[in-house]
């Protein structure tokens, strides 16, 4: 997902709203969102790999709608990489958090 301006205009929208967002993240996870992207990276040394960037770091955040089996996401997802899946029945409404470490979800 590119992140243009008027993308991060709608998280901040969205932060800042105490209304249910039909299509997007809750106030919550918009805020958290946001501050992958305004934190600025943090120092790494010479052999750390480098910072993720904020618009890889959302790609990395996964949306699973609430009744979707979990173990059935786990086996078609071809992931390498640890990742966040959220469960809900809208973007606006998670209602559980998984880590998901090696096709494991973690709750």
């Amino acid at each position: 997902m590119d992140w243009y301006p008027t993308q991060l205009l709608v998280l901040m929208c969205n932060a800042e709203s105490a209304a249910e967002v039909e299509n997007g993240w809750d106030s919550d996870m918009s805020a958290i969102l946001l501050l992958l992207h305004l934190l600025p990276p943090s120092a790494q040394g010479r052999k750390s790999p480098g910072k993720m960037s904020a618009s890889h770091a959302v790609d990395n955040l996964k949306f699973l709608k609430a009744g979707t089996s979990v173990q059935q996401h786990l086996d078609i997802t071809q992931s390498s990489q640890p990742y966040l899946l959220a469960q809900g029945p809208t973007r606006s409404s998670i209602h559980v958090f998984f880590i998901v470490i090696d096709k494991h979800a973690l709750p």
